[in-house]
């Protein structure tokens, strides 16, 4: 409702030149105070009716007349109770006018300084981020942006605390869960958590007749132990039918969730494996799918949040449950995995940069943050009991109102 007379008034303020930015500001911080929206008394009514005249709004002045309509329905109440609070913060300008005209002074908070927070880790997470990144610049006006660096979980906590070329990331993502050998380096001030739950889907090639497998064809087939397409029941005429195996490279949080599920945890690193298998190994998710997609006999993995929308490929189902937002809800589908976060700790305290991903933090998991995550293929819980970005900034973040 704030956030509806908020619009109103910046609506206004395009066709009243009276209103500048300054006086804008004014207007928001009285609303706020005046913003419990069912809390308008008679008196702050008749002092509306009174000072309106300043700017000879003549259907505004008819406020009194009109409220009654709002017996008529929530749609009509509601719309009415925007349009008085919008029209209240103009009654103040008038006030604000009059002191100004009798050389009072006006005391602002200082602006806050727009601040980029720098990303790194995960590839699985980039359309995630990307969409949490754009949402939370609209809501603060673009006083908070995102620039990504993604190369794989294994910069995440490195990132934060060492940093990497040069440069400190303000927070990091994963794929997977922070290794005890992480944590070592972190300390209380690097806040960490779970972001949303994605899935990692074994892929082929979308000519290849395979549907479905489980975890001891898959760690047969990575270990060398079934060759061909032949040895999982699957003739792919007119080609030569040994499997081309695909997977990523070490520090991936991807490949750790798929070789961790399949029961095959003790993976080197080489591109050789224990008894010569040769892997080809990809950088990021959109390299897998690229890959899998130029090779009709090639298996490979990627997260489910990136292979929505993917042509040249599809997915396998894993014992019997294909991969879906509700079977990593309920855990039935087993490759599943958690987006974590972990952000910088050694910033100025409240400094813009520290505040500015504090707030992003928070953002996550708010019903905007939730409804940002959900649309970007991360799997959530709790949207429905989520409070609001704009809750979340009044009370904790006020330097960041748009």
């Amino acid at each position: 409702m704030l956030q509806d007379a908020e619009r109103a008034l910046d609506l206004y303020a395009s066709i009243d030149p009276k209103l500048d930015s300054l006086r804008r500001k004014q207007i928001r911080l009285l609303l706020r105070l005046h913003g419990a929206v069912g809390h308008l008394t008679k008196a702050f009514l008749h002092f509306l009716y009174k000072n309106l005249q300043i700017f000879g709004g003549r259907a505004i002045c008819r406020i009194p007349k009109i409220l009654p309509l709002e017996k008529k329905g929530n749609i009509m109440k509601n719309s009415l109770r925007i349009l008085v609070l919008g029209l209240a913060g103009l009654a103040m300008v008038g006030c604000g006018n009059q002191g100004e005209n009798n050389g009072g002074s006006e005391n602002t908070e200082p602006a806050f300084a727009p601040v980029t927070l720098y990303s790194c880790g995960s590839t699985s997470v980039d359309k995630v981020i990307t969409a949490l990144g754009n949402k939370f610049a609209d809501l603060t006006g673009r006083k908070v942006t995102l620039e990504k660096d993604q190369h794989g979980s294994g910069d995440a906590t490195t990132g934060v605390t060492a940093g990497k070329n040069g440069k400190k990331y303000d927070i990091g993502f994963l794929s997977r869960e922070i290794k005890d050998s992480e944590k070592q380096a972190l300390s209380d001030r690097n806040l960490n958590g779970r972001m949303c739950k994605d899935a990692v889907v074994p892929i082929v090639n979308e000519s290849n007749p395979y549907s479905a497998t489980d975890k001891a064809t898959l760690a047969a087939i990575y270990k060398g132990e079934k060759k061909t397409w032949k040895d999982v029941g699957v003739t792919i005429q007119g080609e030569n039918d040994n499997i081309q195996l695909y997977s990523r490279e070490a520090g991936s949080g991807t490949r750790e969730c798929f070789f961790e599920g399949i029961g095959y945890s003790a993976v080197k690193a080489e591109d050789k494996w224990n008894d010569g298998v040769v892997v080809a190994s990809q950088s990021s998710n959109g390299d897998m799918m690229n890959a899998i997609k130029d090779a009709p006999l090639g298996i490979g993995y990627c997260s489910l949040d990136s292979l929505a929308g993917a042509k040249g490929i599809k997915g396998l189902s894993f014992e019997g449950v294909v991969a879906s937002e509700k079977a990593v809800i309920d855990g039935s589908y087993l490759l599943s995995r958690n987006f974590n976060y972990v952000i910088r700790g050694d910033y100025e305290a409240n400094s813009n940069r520290e505040i500015a991903v504090k707030a992003f933090v928070d953002f996550m998991s708010t019903r905007e943050g939730l409804t940002a995550i959900k649309g970007a293929g991360g799997i959530i819980s709790g949207l429905e009991e989520a409070q609001s970005w704009s809750s979340v900034q009044e009370s904790k973040y006020p330097a960041l109102a748009n």
